[in-house]
């Protein structure tokens, strides 16, 4: 081999490259500055969305006779709820209180009540069967029924 021909493959070779790279580039450019033409029944089409809205989930817990992780039997002398002063509307629905779903900030929490043997997920100022919920904690919860205020705890 002399020292002319390898000189003249690398060039050959080079220009090769070059032109590939030319091809890419050139085939790159052209497509970002292709026109996008949309067909004219698309642009008359007339879009109707409708407003749905989901029903609330509802699940029934199974009540746990024994501790799962202690193997325990649990105590069940717990208040179901307190008593209120006003006594002359309407009668309050069978309300339990039976617990609070929350992360670990506390900024988020959903809170289990059973309305006439019916379980719901309530947020704060959530409304299920007219009543609602006004505030809660992990022990606690306030609701509201016909404009009566009480306190169940679980």
């Amino acid at each position: 081999m002399r020292p002319l021909d390898a000189k003249k493959r690398t060039y050959g070779l080079l220009v090769v490259v070059f032109i590939a790279w030319g091809i890419l580039i050139y085939r790159f450019v052209s497509d970002l500055n292709a026109d996008v033409v949309l067909p004219t029944q698309m642009l008359s089409a007339k879009v109707n969305f409708k407003n749905s809205t989901k029903p609330k989930q509802t699940f029934e817990l199974l009540t746990l006779t024994t501790d799962p992780f202690l193997g325990k039997a649990k105590s069940t002398s717990k208040k179901s709820a307190q008593k209120s002063s006003v006594s002359n509307a309407a009668p309050w629905p069978q309300i339990k209180y039976l617990g609070i779903v929350a992360d670990k900030k506390g900024k988020a929490s959903v809170f289990i009540i059973e309305i006439d043997g019916v379980q719901y997920l309530l947020n704060r100022l959530e409304e299920a069967k007219d009543v609602k919920v006004i505030s809660g904690s992990l022990t606690k919860v306030s609701l509201r029924f016909n404009g009566q205020v009480k306190q169940f705890s679980n």
